[in-house]
């Protein structure tokens, strides 16, 4: 392993630590937020070439957690930017699915309001008296 090899390596370690932390912590700074996303990206450029199976399964957790509270992260971020600025201006590429909260929390919404609708129905039934 060269020199920049091994930097990258643990650069991209380092990394991963940093966004499990961040996506811990939905309850920060929106510009906290925006680093996240940024940190995220950044470990992109690493995935294909420098991580563990531990890595990658850490990584997947990670975002994981992010995608469940997407819409807490997006939240706090449209509170002091605008993230679809954010992802022209830095030029995001569209396979950097983590820039997209508003996406990911807008189909929460729509996932929560399914299911109140399926249980109302159901709870309707229940109330019938040929049930």
């Amino acid at each position: 392993m060269t020199l920049s090899t091994k930097s990258n390596f643990y650069h991209c370690k380092n990394l991963i630590a940093a966004y499990e932390v961040d996506v811990q912590f939905s309850d920060v700074s929106g510009m906290e937020h925006l680093d996240m996303l940024m940190t995220r990206s950044e470990i992109a450029q690493y995935e294909p070439h420098f991580l563990s199976d531990e890595e990658r399964l850490r990584l997947l957790n990670a975002d994981n957690l992010l995608r469940q509270q997407a819409h807490l992260f997006y939240q706090s971020i449209q509170e002091i930017a605008d993230l679809a600025s954010w992802r022209r201006d830095e030029s995001v590429p569209t396979t950097h699915w983590w820039w997209y909260l508003e996406r990911m929390a807008s189909s929460r919404k729509l996932s929560i309001g399914l299911k109140r609708q399926l249980i109302a129905n159901i709870w309707h039934k229940m109330k019938q008296p040929n049930y």
